[in-house]
């Protein structure tokens, strides 16, 4: 199965398969919601690798269109979960791929435990009403790497999304896209990474290049 998802085809399998028959195929299940699910990646890099996957073709995080905002807030969520259930405090890290670094052409999340990325104080931030605040890594972990933070919370528990943090995270969406592009990185590849804050804000990390 894990050979097949590589294929060039295999995403808009993967979604269907997700969506109708997850309760049957054969990986070890963690999570799952209506419009999302997980289970531990098959070739983990570390204990507790868990994949978290949207049951609909998208296929990568640039491409997530308003009306799929939905599967990428209750990956969101699943991912709240399991470190609640897990223990481990909001100390986790979500991550995607795009470009060339993305071998399966299917929207998925890595969660993962043990990570190195250098996080900035929220004295950093400057949040002001409906406002997405991008700003250059301080002390990047890649040679492009850039931090963004939403203008809204995240709630910690329920699957009910205000209307403003929908609004919110589409145009983080966006934001992404826009230095996707005006940089060239869906040639190059590139990474969004996610991590809760003690806040309860998402600090997105966009990152590209080599590791610094």
């Amino acid at each position: 199965m894990f050979g097949f998802s590589k294929k060039p085809f295999a995403g808009r399998i993967i979604g269907f398969s997700l969506k109708f028959f997850y309760s049957i195929i054969p990986v070890n299940k963690v999570y799952k919601t209506k419009h999302a699910v997980s289970f531990y990646h098959p070739k983990p890099i570390q204990v507790g690798h868990i994949l978290i996957i949207p049951k609909k073709h998208i296929r990568s995080f640039i491409e997530i269109k308003e009306n799929e905002l939905i599967y990428l807030l209750e990956c969101l969520t699943i991912a709240n979960v399991i470190s609640q259930e897990s223990h481990l405090n909001n100390n986790y890290l979500l991550c995607t791929n795009g470009g060339p670094r993305q071998e399966v052409r299917q929207l998925h999340f890595h969660f993962l435990r043990e990570f190195q990325i250098n996080k900035v104080d929220s004295q950093d931030f400057r949040i002001g009403k409906n406002e997405i605040k991008a700003i250059e890594h301080p002390q990047k972990n890649w040679e492009f790497h850039i931090i963004l933070l939403p203008a809204l919370k995240f709630p910690q528990k329920g699957l009910k999304y205000s209307k403003e943090l929908i609004d919110s995270i589409y145009r983080m969406i966006q934001e992404i896209n826009v230095l996707v592009k005006e940089n060239h990185l869906n040639e190059k590849g590139f990474t969004v990474y996610i991590l809760p804050r003690k806040d309860n804000y998402l600090e997105f990390h966009l990152g590209a290049g080599k590791r610094i």
